[in-house]
């Protein structure tokens, strides 16, 4: 009771980043989602994706985005700390200059070949990995609008800890289950976590609110490019297919590559044979995959503020209205 009394509650100033008309409002570092969405759509708004066609069409695209993705992952690994204990260069990271130089790097570093792996026999088609029970998760994604206008999108989440037990030992500290890295020093000394629930405004009111349980990052950057550059609506955007990165993987030249690429099956099969052209390895997550994410939005119509509601069907979120 005397820790909680003693707590004092921050009120930050949130990172704020632009896509085109939008203006997109994140939680600030120690989290990293707010620098993450701005940099990979910073990149990827200076890439000429339009000419590709519909991305998952274009294995090129695909390409394009994983990598801007993976570029993002590498970035908020060396630069994104507590600022309470850390300068952060975060102007740098959202600054359209800089954000070319890496969009430029990305698109002029291309194999000129045929990389696809030669064919070999397999027994069956190897089962979809990541499949498990899409009603058992630690987290939820709560986007709520009341009828004063106030906007909320918040991760409700334990990542894992068995703290949400409330059973801790004294004299031990508490870290997160998936064991996110901070510093033992300075004030608050706050985990650095990938919390990426996002406001965009659109004439400086709010228009859309989204965010989403498993590794977030990628997957708001997902929704926003689909509904910001490729003009889906928000229902569609959220089903579209998805792809998550595996780091581990190494393919041919070294590091050009962003990994391999757990995918989900709605892609086409041209597209995935694409992939393997351009050296990706590519693995099936089957058709919707709970893994990549679980997109909860609320959308306001501003010639008419209605209030759209959207739930991801990858889990079990729920969109309603009163």
């Amino acid at each position: 009771m005397e820790d909680l009394a003693a707590y004092r509650a921050r009120w930050d100033e949130p990172t704020r980043a632009r896509f085109r008309d939008t203006e997109l409002l994140g939680s600030p570092p120690p989290d990293t989602g707010g620098l993450y969405v701005g940099l990979a759509l910073g990149m990827l708004d200076r890439l000429d994706l339009a000419a590709l066609g519909p991305w998952r069409d274009s294995p090129r695209a695909i390409a394009l985005i994983a990598r801007a993705l993976a570029e993002a992952d590498r970035h908020m690994a060396q630069y994104c700390a507590d600022p309470a204990a850390f300068d952060l260069p975060a102007d740098l990271l959202l600054d359209p200059e800089y954000c070319g130089l890496l969009a430029r790097l990305l698109a002029g570093s291309f194999p000129k070949v045929d990389l696809t792996p030669p064919a070999k026999e397999e027994p069956g088609q190897p089962p979809a990995v990541g499949q498990g029970d899409p009603g058992k998760t630690d987290s939820n994604q709560l986007v709520i609008v009341d009828e004063a206008g106030n906007w909320l999108t918040m991760l409700h989440t334990v990542y894992g800890s068995p703290f949400g037990t409330g059973l801790v030992v004294d004299g031990v500290g508490v870290n997160t289950g998936n064991g996110f890295g901070g510093v033992a020093a300075g004030p608050g000394r706050r985990i650095v976590t990938p919390l990426t629930s996002v406001l965009a405004l659109r004439d400086g009111r709010p228009w859309l609110g989204l965010g989403t349980p498993s590794y977030p990052p990628p997957y708001v950057t997902l929704i926003l490019l689909n509904l910001l550059a490729y003009g889906m609506d928000l229902q569609g955007a959220i089903e579209a297919p998805r792809f998550r990165l595996d780091p581990e993987a190494k393919g041919p030249r070294g590091g050009w590559l962003p990994g391999k690429l757990t995918t989900e099956t709605r892609l086409p099969r041209e597209t995935l044979d694409g992939l393997k052209a351009l050296g990706i390895e590519v693995a099936p997550l089957g058709d919707f995959n709970w893994h990549v994410g679980s997109v909860q939005a609320v959308l306001r119509d501003p010639a008419t503020g209605a209030l759209t509601g959207a739930a991801d069907p990858r889990r079990g979120g729920h969109a309603a209205g009163y």
